[in-house]
């Protein structure tokens, strides 16, 4: 990860059963994500209806396990703070996105925790 001073924004996206896959496309280069949604015809032809968006990021975590996520988000930032630097880590998003998984991860199963369990595990960085 990059170590200058700039807020790094990725998104992490865990498809469900009902998942709308036809909906979404994502780059190449793993940085890029697109969103298309269908016109709503009963508002009319010409409605000015928003239907695509496009999002650079620093990355893009499709089905990602909790362990690539924490070495791609949080590992780099773990390290920096256990040298002395500041670091803030935040989820965004809507009620039931996976937020909570993300940051706390699954008790159930070592594997599935989340981000803070395994900054508290993680030593400092030794450089």
């Amino acid at each position: 990860m990059d170590t200058r001073k700039k807020v790094h924004a990725f998104v992490r996206v865990k498809p469900t059963d009902d998942f709308a896959h036809e909906m979404i496309t994502y780059g190449d280069d793993n940085k890029s994500i697109d969103i298309h949604f269908k016109k709503d015809t009963r508002r009319g032809i010409v409605n000015n209806q928003q239907t695509d968006w496009s999002f650079k990021l620093d990355g893009v975590l499709h089905d990602a396990s909790q362990d690539l996520v924490y070495e791609t988000v949080a590992q780099d930032v773990v390290s920096q703070a256990l040298d002395g630097y500041n670091g803030t880590i935040i989820c965004y998003g809507q009620t039931g996105a996976g937020k909570t998984y993300t940051m706390t991860g699954a008790t159930e199963n070592y594997k599935h925790r989340g981000i803070l369990p395994r900054a508290l595990q993680q030593q400092g960085d030794p450089r």
